[in-house]
C-alpha cells in the first residue's frame, strides 16, 4: 500500500466494500431463497401425505386395497412424486405405486422402519433409485379409536428443488455481477470526484511551500473539500499579507540595525559587550583603535585572552559579569612600554526584559590627553595655591614677627624695667610657639602622612569622637542625632589620623551653629549608596551654611572664615582621607546648613589607597 495514490486507495477500498457487501447480500438471499424453496417443498409433501392419510382412513379400516390404489394413482400424477406407499394396520404394504410386487410385504429398510414406528408426521432425507428424495410420513388414525390404522408415505424428488435453487443462484450471481460492474464504475467516478480537488489542493500547497504565495485554487465541490480549499486560500492570503508585513519589518529592522551600527562605529568611546561565557560579541571601531587590535583577533575572543596590558580591562568587565554589579567612571592606567595610557571605564550588566542576565557591557574612552591636561591644571592650581600659601604664610608669620621686632627694638630702652622684662618673657616665647605651630601644620600638609593601618569599625570610631565633644555641644545648645548603619563592613585606617579628621569636621559644625541647632551623624554601607564598593560617613548640621565660592576654597591652605584660625584643618583632613583611598565632599546652602560626606573603601575590596571612592 505504500506509495499508492489516494485515488487508487479509494477505488480499491470502495470496490472491496462493494464486493463484500454484494457477497453478503447474495449469500443471504441465496440462503433465504433456498430455505424458502425447501420449506415450500416440505409443506407440499406434508400436506399431500396428510390428505392421503385422511382420505385413506376408511379404506384402511375395511381393507379396501382397490380404493387405496386408485387414490394413490391419482395422487402420483406429478412427475416429482416418485412413489406413494400405503401400509395397513399390520405394517404390510397395501399400495406401492409402480411396484405392485411389493404388495403384502413388510418393508425393512431404515427409512421404512422409521416411518412405520412414527406416530406423528415425519420428514426424512433419503436416496431412492440413485436420486435424492424427501420421504414424508403421515400415520393414519380414525376418530373412534386411538390405534394407528395405517401409514401413508410420499416420496418427493429434490431434483426440481435443486434446479430451482441453481436458477436462483445464477440469477443472484448475474445481479451481483451487474451490481459489481455498476459499483466499479461508481467507485472510479467517486474516487476521481474526491481526489481531483484534493490533487489540485495538494499541488497548490506544494507551490505555496516553495514560496509561491500567489496561487489561486478554484475547487467547487459543494462539500467539505471546497470549504477546505476556501480556508486554505484564506490562510495563504493571510500568510502573504504577513510575509509582506514581515518583509517590511525586516527592512525597517535592517535599516535600524544599520543606523545603530553606524552610531556604534561612529562613537569615539570604545564599546565592548560580552556574553555569559565571557566572549566578546560586540566591539566598535573605537575599541579596536584603543585596544590596538582588529576584528579577527578580538571578536568572539574570551576576555581572559586579551593581550597585556589590556587584560586589566578584561578583569573589570568580567567582575561585572560575575557579581552583577557595574562600575562607574573607573580610571585604569595602562602601561605600554614607556608610555602611560589612561582609560575611563564604565561597566554594567546586560539583562533582557525579564531581568535575565545576558552578559556585560563595557564603555571606555582614552582620557590620556585629558589626564595630561588635568595634570597641567593641577600643576597650575598648585602654583596658584603655592602663591596663596606663601601669602598666607607671610601674613601669619608677619604678626608674631612684628611683635617680636617691637620688643627687640625696646630692649635697649626698657630692659631695666621689670614690667617690660615680664612682658618680653611672656610675649616673645608665645609668638615663637605660634610660629612653630604654624610651621608644624604646614609640614603636615606638605609631607605625606605615615599611615599605621589597622582594621577599624567606622561606627565605633565616630561614637568615640562625638563623645569627646558632647560637653562642647551641650554648651553650644547643639543636639546630636546618631544614625549609624547596621552590619557595617570594616575599613583599614589609621585611628589617630581619622580621629583628627572627624574631630575637625564636628568642631567646624559646632562653630557653624552659634545659636544652637542639630548635628546628624550617619553611616551607610556600600549597598545603600553608590556602586563603587565604598561606605560613607555623613555629617549634617543646621548652621549658617556657606556659599559656593567659600565651599570651593574650603580645602585651600590658610583659607578660613574664622577670626582665629590658620585654614589648615580642612586641607590636612582632605589629605588624610585621600591617603586612605577615600574622598571628601562638602555641600552647603547659606542659612540652611552644611553636609559633609566622607567615603572609604571597605576592607578587602581591593580599592584601598586607589582613590576610587566617589561621593554622590
Amino acid at each position: 500500500m505504500k506509495g499508492m495514490t489516494l485515488r487508487k486507495r479509494l477505488f480499491l477500498y470502495s470496490t472491496l466494500i462493494i464486493v463484500l457487501l454484494m457477497a453478503g447480500v447474495i449469500l443471504l438471499a441465496e440462503k433465504r431463497l433456498s430455505t424458502g424453496i425447501r420449506s415450500e417443498l416440505e409443506k407440499r409433501g406434508q400436506a399431500l401425505a396428510a390428505n392421503l392419510g385422511a382420505v385413506s382412513a376408511n379404506a384402511l379400516v375395511v381393507y379396501n386395497y382397490i380404493a387405496l390404489e386408485q387414490m394413490a394413482e391419482r395422487a402420483s400424477q406429478s412427475e416429482d412424486i416418485l412413489y406413494i406407499v400405503i401400509c395397513d394396520k399390520e405394517n404390510r404394504v397395501a399400495v406401492f405405486t409402480n411396484h405392485d410386487e411389493k404388495q403384502g410385504e413388510i418393508l425393512t429398510d431404515a427409512t421404512s422402519r422409521a416411518a412405520l414406528r412414527a406416530w406423528s408426521p415425519v420428514v426424512q432425507r433419503a436416496i431412492w433409485e440413485g436420486r435424492e428424495i424427501l420421504d414424508f410420513t403421515a400415520p393414519v388414525f380414525i376418530s373412534q379409536s386411538d390405534e394407528k390404522w395405517g401409514t401413508v408415505r410420499v416420496g418427493l424428488s429434490l431434483d426440481k428443488m435443486h434446479e430451482e435453487i441453481k436458477r436462483t443462484r445464477l440469477g443472484l450471481a448475474g445481479a451481483g455481477a451487474m451490481a459489481l460492474a455498476v459499483g466499479f464504475v461508481g467507485s472510479i467516478i467517486y474516487a476521481r470526484r474526491i481526489t481531483q480537488p484534493l490533487k489540485d489542493l495538494v499541488r497548490g500547497t506544494i507551490l505555496v511551500s516553495r514560496g509561491d504565495l500567489d496561487q489561486k485554487i478554484d475547487v467547487r465541490t459543494g462539500d467539505e473539500v471546497e470549504e477546505l480549499a476556501r480556508n486554505f486560500a484564506h490562510m495563504v492570503g493571510e500568510v502573504r499579507a504577513h510575509r509582506r508585513e514581515l518583509e517590511t519589518q525586516i527592512r525597517e529592522i535592517s535599516a535600524l540595525k544599520g543606523y545603530q551600527e553606524n552610531i556604534l562605529q561612529s562613537m569615539t568611546n570604545g564599546v565592548i559587550a560580552i556574553d555569559l561565557e565571557g566572549r566578546i560579541t560586540t566591539i566598535n571601531q573605537a575599541a579596536f583603535n584603543i585596544l590596538d587590535g582588529n576584528e579577527q583577533s578580538l571578536l568572539h575572543t574570551h576576555l581572559a585572552m586579551l593581550p597585556q596590558p589590556w587584560d586589566m580591562l578584561g578583569r573589570v568587565v568580567m567582575e561585572t559579569l560575575e557579581t552583577g554589579r557595574g562600575t562607574r567612571n573607573r580610571e585604569l592606567r595602562i602601561q605600554e612600554g614607556d608610555r602611560s595610557l589612561w582609560i575611563l571605564l564604565t561597566t554594567t550588566p546586560l539583562v533582557d526584559a525579564e531581568e535575565r542576565r545576558l552578559g556585560a557591557l563595557g564603555v571606555f574612552q582614552d582620557v590620556t590627553d585629558l589626564r595630561d591636561l588635568q595634570e597641567r591644571m593641577i600643576q597650575a592650581e598648585r602654583l596658584a595655591a603655592l602663591g596663596r600659601l606663601s601669602a598666607g604664610l607671610a601674613h601669619e608669620i608677619k604678626n608674631p614677627l612684628s611683635a617680636i621686632k617691637t620688643f627687640v627694638q625696646l630692649i635697649p630702652q626698657k630692659f631695666d624695667r621689670p614690667s617690660f622684662r615680664d612682658k618680653l618673657n611672656t610675649t616673645v616665647p608665645r609668638e615663637l610657639e605660634r610660629i612653630n605651630r604654624l610651621v608644624d601644620n604646614l609640614l603636615q600638609l606638605t609631607r605625606k602622612p605615615r599611615l599605621t593601618l589597622s582594621p577599624l569599625e567606622i561606627n565605633e570610631l565616630l561614637a568615640q569622637t562625638t563623645e569627646l565633644y558632647q560637653g562642647e555641644m551641650d554648651r553650644s545648645n547643639v543636639r546630636l542625632q546618631m544614625t549609624l548603619g547596621r552590619e557595617m563592613p570594616g575599613i583599614q585606617g589609621d585611628a589617630e589620623l581619622l580621629h583628627r579628621v572627624f574631630s575637625n569636621i564636628i568642631l567646624n559644625a559646632i562653630q557653624a551653629m552659634p545659636r544652637g541647632g542639630e548635628l546628624t551623624v550617619s553611616t551607610s554601607p556600600p549597598s545603600a549608596e553608590g556602586r563603587d564598593g565604598c561606605l560613607r560617613a555623613i555629617f549634617e548640621d543646621t548652621g549658617v551654611g556657606m556659599d559656593l565660592e567659600t565651599v570651593g576654597r574650603l580645602f585651600d591652605p590658610f583659607f578660613t572664615t574664622k577670626e582665629k584660625g590658620t585654614g589648615l584643618g580642612m586641607a590636612n583632613s582632605k589629605r588624610i582621607v585621600e591617603e586612605h583611598g577615600g574622598a571628601i565632599e562638602i555641600q552647603s546652602t547659606p542659612g540652611k546648613g552644611t553636609r559633609v560626606v566622607v567615603s572609604f573603601p571597605v576592607e578587602g575590596s581591593g580599592d584601598q589607597t586607589s582613590g576610587t571612592c566617589t561621593v554622590p
